[in-house]
């Protein structure tokens, strides 16, 4: 299958920074408080785990997800576009 010119392989979890996508997700809230508490929440040691703590205190979770989705759709749009995939 790795030989196969008819599969491709996916991006892998270094290709796709989940970081990236939380600090744009922090910087797009338009909520002064909320933002602080995000920004606190994704630097330093356990980044991960503290801003999913954030998202349930301050109950966006459903609000993360939906970005989250968005942005991981996007990654996927741009690298079928990359490899000259055209995207429907």
């Amino acid at each position: 299958m790795l030989e196969s010119p008819d599969f491709l392989p996916l991006p892998s979890k270094f290709d796709i920074h989940e970081w990236a996508i939380m600090r744009d997700f922090t910087e797009d809230r338009s909520e002064t408080r909320e933002r602080a508490e995000l920004l606190d929440a994704i630097h330093g040691a356990g980044a991960f785990r503290n801003f999913r703590r954030a998202i349930r205190l301050l109950r966006i979770e459903e609000e993360w997800y939906r970005f989250r989705q968005s942005a991981l759709e996007e990654l996927a749009r741009d690298w079928l576009e990359d490899l000259g995939i055209p995207f429907r």
